[in-house]
């Protein structure tokens, strides 16, 4: 019995560190992924106006604090369970942003 909760710990483990992966790759980069935007020279090209843009990046410095300290606590814990956990506050944190950044863009009426 405790062998299959130790392995549905590790799968579950990779259940999240997957989605936390793939997350990552999928929004890497400055660029934030609009409908009508395009790309040139690695540069992503929107409707965005300067003080849009540093009310994004604001955001962004305030989630990125809070997974920065989310992290650190992931690295200090060798229990696979608090690993699990703190992981998926992560991806909750990361789903957090990107809605209220969405939703940002909707005000605007950029989409």
């Amino acid at each position: 019995m405790k062998s299959l909760k130790i392995k549905l710990a590790v799968i579950a483990f990779f259940l999240v560190v997957g989605s936390v992966s793939a997350g990552v790759q999928k929004s890497s980069g400055d660029c934030i992924k609009l409908k009508d935007c395009t790309t040139q020279t690695g540069t992503c090209v929107t409707k965005l106006t300067v003080e849009q843009r540093a009310i994004i990046d604001d955001l962004r410095a305030d989630y990125q604090e809070a997974i920065d300290l989310l992290r650190i606590e992931l690295q200090s814990t060798s229990n696979l369970a608090e690993k699990i956990i703190l992981r998926a506050e992560m991806v909750d944190l990361r789903n957090e942003f990107l809605a209220e950044v969405q939703s940002l863009l909707e005000e605007w009426g950029v989409k």
